[in-house]
């Protein structure tokens, strides 16, 4: 909850559709293809194994696509960077702390 609001101010600098958060969100949080599971490879039916073909929905990156293209991409950077901000302060507190 803390994070909706830089999320949604963001969204609204880039002119970012505000109900596109969440999907951008979901996708940042998982980005694994869901045809092949994230391996890249299909599936040899029938069995736990990989082929040695590229999975076709992902061409073998084992990701999915951003959703919302080069918007979407440049929001999802805005979570990165909210990430390191968060870290960052978090360790100066912490070294803080220990002195």
């Amino acid at each position: 909850p803390q994070v909706l609001p830089h999320l949604l101010a963001r969204a609204e600098k880039r002119r970012f559709p505000e109900e596109a958060i969440g999907p951008v969100l979901a996708w940042w949080l998982d980005q694994s293809c869901r045809a092949c599971d994230g391996h890249g490879k299909t599936k040899i039916p029938g069995t736990p194994a990989l082929s040695a073909h590229n999975c076709q929905a992902c061409h073998g990156s084992g990701k999915r696509q951003v959703p919302y293209g080069s918007p979407g991409k440049a929001m999802a950077c805005d979570f990165d960077d909210l990430v390191n901000r968060g870290r960052q302060s978090l360790s100066r507190r912490l070294k803080n702390f220990h002195h």
